[in-house]
C-alpha cells in the first residue's frame, strides 16, 4: 500500500468517526452506526474514498422520506404486538432528514486539512532530502 492510498484510507476513517458521533447521528440500536464502513478504490491514478451503509434504511435516514401508507401483502389486515387491533393499512409521516455523512464530513474538514498538510509536508521533505543526495 502506498502513501497515498494510505493517506486516503486515514481520511476516510477520520470521516466515518465524525459521522458516527452521537451528536450527528441518530441513535436507536446501533445498527446504523455499527454498519458505517469505509473503501478506498483507485482508479488509475486517482483515489476514490467511499463511506457508507448498506443498509436499506440508511439512505432515509440521511435524506429523509416521504410520507408513506403501509398496506398488509399477504394478509386482509395489519397487526402487531402491542396494537389495540388489526388495521388495513398505516399512515406514517413524511421525516426529515438526518444528513450524518455530510455533517461528519464538515466536522471532519480541519483533521482532514491538517493531515493532508502534514503529509504532503513530510513528502516534500523527503523528496527534497532526495534530490539533495543524489547532488552530492
Amino acid at each position: 500500500m502506498d502513501k497515498t492510498q494510505q493517506l486516503a484510507w486515514r481520511i476516510g476513517y477520520l470521516i466515518q468517526e465524525a459521522a458516527t458521533r452521537d451528536e450527528v447521528m441518530p441513535f436507536i440500536t446501533g445498527d446504523l452506526r455499527k454498519s458505517i464502513v469505509v473503501n478506498v478504490f483507485q482508479t488509475g491514478g486517482v483515489y476514490e474514498i467511499v463511506v457508507g451503509s448498506n443498509l436499506p434504511y440508511a439512505r432515509a435516514v440521511h435524506d429523509g422520506r416521504p410520507a408513506l401508507t403501509i398496506y398488509p401483502r399477504k394478509k386482509k389486515a395489519l397487526y402487531w404486538k402491542g396494537a389495540a387491533h388489526p388495521v388495513k393499512k398505516v399512515e406514517q409521516p413524511a421525516r426529515a432528514g438526518k444528513p450524518y455523512l455530510r455533517d461528519g464530513l464538515q466536522l471532519a474538514r480541519p483533521a482532514i486539512t491538517q493531515l493532508v498538510q502534514q503529509e504532503f509536508s513530510v513528502m516534500a521533505r523527503q523528496e527534497l532530502q532526495s534530490q539533495i543526495s543524489q547532488l552530492f
